[in-house]
C-alpha cells in the first residue's frame, strides 16, 4: 500500500475576496469549518481594492498642499503614538481600555474623496476610512471578527463560540482632510444581520449602522 503524506499548510489564500461568490459560499463554508474547530491556519484574502489611491502606508499630500503620513496617522489611531509596539497595542488607556481586545485600525479605505466615491461637495477632500474589530468582543483576538471567547474549548463544549457577543459587528473610523487644515472623524459601528437566536445570518451579507458618532 503506498502511504499518502499529509500536507500541512501555512496559511489558506483565496482571490476575489471581494466577489459575491465570496460572500455566498467561501466565507460561510470557511466560517462553518472554524466553529467545528476543523480549521486552524491563517486566511488570507486577496483582491484588487477600488477605494484606495496606492500602498497602506506612505504618505500623502493633502488638499492645500500639507502632507499626511499614512502609516503614522494609522499608528496614532492604533496606539497615540507615530509607532506603535506589541505592548502598545494591548495598554488600557482611557480611548482603549479594553487590552486584549483593543482594535488594530486597518486602513480600508483612503483616497481623495472625488476618486472614492460620488459626492456633492465640490471641494478637495481626502478621507480615510479605517475598520476594526468591536472591541466589546472577548476573544482577545482584535484582528478576526468572532473568533470563539479565549476561554472557549470547542472539544468540550462546541457551543460556546456562540458566547462571544461581538460576532459580526465592526467598527468603522472615517477622518475627512479639507483644505483649510480643518478635518472632521465619524466613528460607526456596523452589525450584520441577525436571525431570531440573536446570531448572525450566514447566508446574507447585509449589514446595518447601529450607532454612530461625529468628532473632531
Amino acid at each position: 500500500m503506498t502511504e499518502v503524506a499529509t500536507l500541512e499548510s501555512d496559511a489558506f489564500v483565496f482571490f476575489g475576496a471581494t466577489g459575491d461568490l465570496a460572500f455566498r459560499q467561501i466565507f460561510p463554508a470557511l466560517q462553518a469549518l472554524i466553529r467545528r474547530g476543523h480549521f486552524e491556519m491563517p486566511i488570507i484574502g486577496v483582491a484588487k481594492s477600488a477605494f484606495t489611491d496606492g500602498a497602506p502606508s506612505g504618505v500623502r499630500i493633502l488638499p492645500g498642499g500639507g502632507h499626511l503620513d499614512l502609516t503614522g496617522t494609522t499608528n496614532l489611531l492604533r496606539c497615540g503614538k507615530n509607532a506603535c509596539s506589541a505592548a502598545d497595542m494591548v495598554a488600557r488607556t482611557d480611548d482603549r481600555p479594553w487590552g486584549a481586545n483593543n482594535p488594530v485600525w486597518q486602513p480600508y479605505a483612503y483616497g481623495p474623496l472625488d476618486t472614492l466615491a460620488t459626492s456633492a461637495f465640490d471641494v478637495p477632500i481626502y478621507v480615510i476610512v479605517w475598520v476594526g474589530d468591536d472591541p466589546a468582543e472577548n476573544d482577545g483576538d482584535p484582528v478576526h471578527d468572532g473568533a470563539p471567547p479565549s476561554d472557549c474549548d470547542l472539544q468540550a463544549d462546541p457551543v460556546c463560540a456562540d458566547g462571544n457577543a461581538g460576532n459580526g459587528v465592526i467598527v468603522l473610523v472615517a477622518t475627512a482632510f479639507g483644505a483649510d487644515g480643518t478635518q472632521r472623524t465619524v466613528t460607526a459601528t456596523v452589525a450584520r444581520e441577525r436571525n431570531a437566536d440573536g446570531k448572525p445570518v450566514d447566508d446574507h451579507p447585509t449589514a446595518d449602522v447601529v450607532s454612530w458618532r461625529e468628532g473632531r
